[in-house]
């Protein structure tokens, strides 16, 4: 009898140990998994988000180039930045306004910031549209982003 109860624990330990391998296991796998799909800089809007669009070279792409102050106290809406307008040639009342995000390749448009008007140039330009993080609300059909530059030239 005595031999029956030392393989019963001894089943038992087994079990329990089996059990608590399996358990560790487990959650090392959730914890592994759970951190693999996160991305070192997740954003969803602004300069380092997903890429929603891309105008190339090859669509010679017209605007123009302002940069944009804070004239007014009560507008704080990406002020101090460079602005890109662009009118659809098939909606002559959609404005598209793209906020650039790589503004140091701009050097050539460095007199905008000092000038005491809103001053435009008309340009060519390509690069990559991402969303933006503060949503405007407006009509239908004005529509703003943020543009990371891969081409821009006077017209």
């Amino acid at each position: 009898m005595n031999k029956k109860k030392k393989e019963m624990k001894t089943k038992n330990s087994k079990k329990n140990s089996l059990r608590k391998t399996m358990s560790c296991f487990f959650i090392i796998a959730i914890l592994f998994f759970s951190n693999c799909n996160k991305e070192d800089n997740p954003t969803d809007c602004g300069c380092n988000s997903e890429i929603i669009m891309t105008i190339t070279e090859s669509d010679e792409q017209t605007g123009t180039i302002s940069y944009k102050r804070q004239l007014d106290p009560k507008d704080n809406y990406y002020n101090e930045k460079f602005w890109i307008g662009y009118i659809d040639p098939n909606c002559s009342t959609c404005i598209h306004s793209y906020i650039v995000c790589n503004e140091q390749i701009l050097n050539e448009f460095n007199y905008l910031i000092s000038a005491n008007t809103n001053e435009t140039v008309n340009i060519k330009f390509a690069g990559s549209i991402r969303e933006i993080c503060e949503k405007s609300f407006n009509s239908a059909n004005l529509t703003y982003n943020r543009i990371t530059l891969t081409k821009i030239k006077l017209q």
